[in-house]
């Protein structure tokens, strides 16, 4: 077991809050050895859900939804935080029961609401 800080995969399941502030970014010289987060989930869908991730930025035209049920609003806090001086950061890959998989890179930029 590594310390978060050194770890290269973070695996955790996204509907409790986990301690990932201190996960690596990277450097300015190396900023592709930060982190990435590999974020168990309930649901991942395209069209509904509790959790509204808006993403933009590199590689998605104009902005697009993704839909998260299992997800803490406090980890996508502390990933917004991470990844607020690009190239620094983590990047994020949520997975569901189904095989669903979600890949979003340090790169772009994300807001969220929770509906109901």
């Amino acid at each position: 077991v590594q310390s978060v800080d050194a770890a290269e995969f973070i695996i955790f399941a996204g509907s409790s809050y986990a301690e990932i502030s201190s996960a690596c970014c990277g450097s300015l010289l190396s900023p592709e050895q930060g982190a990435t987060l590999i974020i168990m989930v309930d649901r991942i869908s395209n069209a509904d859900g509790v959790l509204r991730l808006q993403l933009s930025g590199p590689g998605v035209k104009d902005s697009c939804d993704l839909f998260i049920n299992g997800l803490e609003q406090k980890n996508l806090g502390i990933i917004s935080q991470l990844n607020s001086e690009f190239p620094l950061g983590v990047d994020v890959i949520y997975t569901d029961g189904s095989g669903n998989i979600a890949c979003v890179p340090r790169s772009s930029s994300m807001c969220w609401e929770v509906k109901g």
